[in-house]
């Protein structure tokens, strides 16, 4: 399809390179029109919505601080896809890591791009039920975090507020909405379990 809005790359350069992204400037072309651009090349994301229980809706989350923020804030697991992991291993492996919990049924819920204006990566957001907990966590070096069960209920209530302010968790929380209100199905992961 010929889009009328569609820029075209031109040329690419690495300005710098940091550990969880890499930023570039883009030099784009519209209509005879160049400009340079700034972007964040990032790894894929995922983001993981525990549930332990449909019938209370008691939910999985972890506390930590946030940096960029200088802030707590209470989220669903979440993490960077590695080189060469696909975002299912990845999900599995976070949730193992944050929480020491496994899933036996995983399904991937939506796909969605954090920020297009300036960042390449997407989020894959998937749901985890049937859970267990293997009473070991093994977060990241510089990772401080704390498990916790708390009411879906209670988060759409906070959401946006308090510690409930990461949009990653934001958005997971409104999939996990629409997919309990039947609304939009979701494709099964098949585990081999």
């Amino acid at each position: 399809m010929n889009n009328k809005l569609e820029w075209q790359l031109k040329k690419e350069r690495r300005l710098h390179e940091c550990r969880i992204f890499d930023l570039y400037t883009y030099k784009m072309e519209h209509n005879k029109q160049e400009a340079d651009f700034f972007i964040l090349k990032a790894p894929h994301w995922v983001s993981i919505i525990p549930v332990l229980s449909f019938e209370t809706g008691e939910l999985l989350m972890v506390r930590q601080y946030r940096h960029g923020i200088g802030k707590i804030t209470c989220e669903f697991p979440a993490g960077l896809v590695e080189v060469n992991e696909e975002p299912f291993k990845a999900a599995q492996r976070e949730l193992l890591e944050e929480t020491g919990y496994r899933a036996e049924e995983w399904y991937l819920l939506a796909t969605n791009s954090p920020a297009p204006a300036f960042m390449n990566n997407c989020c894959y957001t998937f749901l985890a039920t049937k859970l267990s907990n293997t009473g070991k966590v093994s977060p990241d070096e510089h990772e401080k975090i704390e498990s916790i069960h708390i009411n879906l209920k209670t988060v759409m209530e906070k959401l946006g507020t308090d510690e409930f302010i990461n949009s990653q968790t934001m958005i997971s929380a409104m999939t996990l909405e629409r997919y309990l209100e039947g609304k939009k199905g979701a494709d099964r992961i098949r585990t081999g379990a």
